[in-house]
């Protein structure tokens, strides 16, 4: 539930007039850090409850670039590709990390 809440909360951040950059960036600190360092549960609910929806609306489209590097986009891709077919993804790629 904690990183369903945490999507949520991200989701609303990204579509404030001013993102607040610095907090988003934080916030994707930590779900790599989960990633990376957690126990499967965590691991699992990182990656379904808020990768999978990364770029779910134009906010979060948008405000990525400035929170996350491409190659930490590119390592969690498999999981967008639950929620989003391989060509959305390539698109918003091509779109977004010129």
């Amino acid at each position: 539930m904690l990183w369903i809440e945490i999507n949520l909360e991200f989701e609303k951040l990204c579509n404030r007039a001013d993102p607040p950059i610095d907090l988003l960036s934080r916030i994707w600190d930590y779900c790599d850090w989960c990633l990376i360092h957690g126990g499967d549960d965590v691991r699992t609910a990182a990656a379904l409850a808020f990768c999978e929806h990364l770029i779910d609306t134009a906010g979060k489209k948008s405000v990525l670039p400035k929170v996350m590097k491409r190659s930490d986009f590119l390592a969690v891709r498999n999981f967008v590709e639950y929620q989003n077919s391989p060509g959305e993804v390539d698109t918003y790629l091509k779109e977004i990390w010129k």
